[in-house]
């Protein structure tokens, strides 16, 4: 574990300090495609299921001109075979975050009746 440690320290640069308990460095990280609520982790590459660390949660939302674009990366993920239940379950929150980001507000057409 210790050279997986040294390998990717050597891959991107961090310092443990173990008298502050803190680590520092620099990360490469991927941003999400769809919207919705994200949650950036850090993990070992070679070890994903221990978190070392989380940030805070992120509001993703697309602007009016990436609704489409935006549309055909989730319903080709419904068409994807290699789809399992987690994408399944990701493409609909994603289809939600997109129909409720544009839905009218309700109090606003109570108004104007």
């Amino acid at each position: 574990q210790q050279q997986q440690q040294q390998q990717q320290q050597h891959d991107y640069p961090f310092h443990i300090d173990h008298q502050t308990k803190t680590v520092w460095g620099t990360v490469p990280f991927y941003s999400p495609r769809t919207p919705g609520h994200v949650v950036l982790r850090l993990y070992w590459t070679d070890e994903p299921l221990y978190t070392l660390a989380t940030g805070p949660t992120l509001l993703i939302q697309c602007s009016s001109n990436d609704v489409e674009p935006t549309l055909r990366f989730i319903l080709s993920n419904f068409k994807s075979k290699n789809r399992n239940n987690t994408t399944s379950l990701s493409s609909l929150h994603s289809l939600a975050a997109v129909i409720s980001q544009f839905a009218p507000d309700p109090s606003q057409q109570n108004q104007q009746q």
